[in-house]
């Protein structure tokens, strides 16, 4: 019989691990017997879901890729609920279309993209930290829970186990704000040029030096009011969102250059105030109902504007 405990500890492992990194092509190199090896391996968010359940002791079926994982489960002791229903330790969030994570009580353990922004190709091993990461809940969105019908052994995290590599810097497990951009310098000295984390979905920004801003939520699907400050313990007026994916933000300074970066995809066009360079009409970055995983902004010339997202 499959154990519940043993599924969230193997994929706790994966996330928090240097050893497992994130590719399509390769996604094969990570087997039942590889969880808590020591070798290197690849993997992708429907394949590490499988492989984990299969080292749990759990039957899969013909479960193969994130479009049969929920047929090929609920024919072998699984059942299907809704996205809203109250989350359990072992519970596999399903996106039927792109996307598989699971919770493990207190985070939700992934396989996100690789250490190049793409889903194939990339050496063997989480090269960024991110590449399988342990994140707080979001709504991807999801289609559904699939959920075990029997009995859980799950007992809570293994001795021992911290957030590791796969989370946000300062070793909590969830989302934070991910540290402060001046233009397209990152103030952490990370060396990157946007804010955010790969593959993980911006839930709100906060900016300074901008004017005002605002932003729009896949789930909603309006514009929330606008903003036009920088306080990340105020989220009636400090910034900009509701803990939901983003999907779209607006800046009306005609100085201000700003991009979105799709998970998964690539960046839009530059936007600058509400002039979009692309040469669409739209007056903003982004598209509706679409996440993104990445933000920057800058002035050509004149004072930067500093800026933070929360995923």
């Amino acid at each position: 019989m499959g154990s519940i405990q043993k599924f969230c500890d193997a994929m706790r492992w994966a996330a928090n691990s240097d050893q497992v990194g994130y590719s399509q092509t390769d996604r094969d190199s990570l087997r039942p017997n590889d969880f808590f090896g020591n070798g290197l391996y690849n993997t992708d968010c429907s394949k590490l879901t499988i492989v984990a359940l299969q080292y749990a002791g759990f039957e899969t079926g013909w479960a193969s890729y994130t479009g049969n994982i929920s047929d090929a489960l609920c024919a072998n002791g699984w059942q299907r609920l809704s996205p809203w229903s109250d989350r359990q330790p072992g519970d596999i969030l399903l996106n039927d279309a792109n996307h598989v994570a699971v919770w493990l009580g207190d985070c939700l353990a992934q396989a996100s993209i690789d250490e190049n922004g793409n889903i194939a190709g990339g050496a063997r091993g989480d090269q960024t930290g991110s590449e399988v990461n342990t994140c707080g809940f979001y709504n991807y969105p999801w289609n559904c829970i699939l959920r075990h019908t029997g009995s859980s052994d799950y007992s809570g995290a293994p001795s021992g186990c911290s957030a590791g590599s796969g989370a946000p810097s300062g070793g909590t497990v969830g989302c934070c704000w991910q540290g402060d951009m001046v233009g397209r310098r990152d103030t952490t000295g990370s060396g990157d040029d946007y804010a955010g984390v790969p593959g993980r979905p911006i839930l709100n920004i906060a900016m300074d030096g901008v004017g005002e801003y605002q932003v729009s939520d896949t789930i909603h699907g309006d514009f929330w009011p606008k903003v036009n400050h920088y306080d990340l313990n105020d989220p009636e007026n400090g910034y900009a969102g509701d803990d939901r994916p983003i999907d779209r933000v607006r800046i009306f300074d005609p100085t201000v250059s700003y991009q979105l970066h799709e998970i998964y995809g690539d960046w839009y066009p530059v936007m600058q105030g509400t002039h979009d360079t692309g040469g669409s009409s739209d007056d903003f970055a982004g598209e509706k109902g679409v996440q993104f995983d990445l933000f920057r902004a800058w002035r050509d010339d004149g004072e930067q504007p500093r800026y933070n997202v929360y995923s």
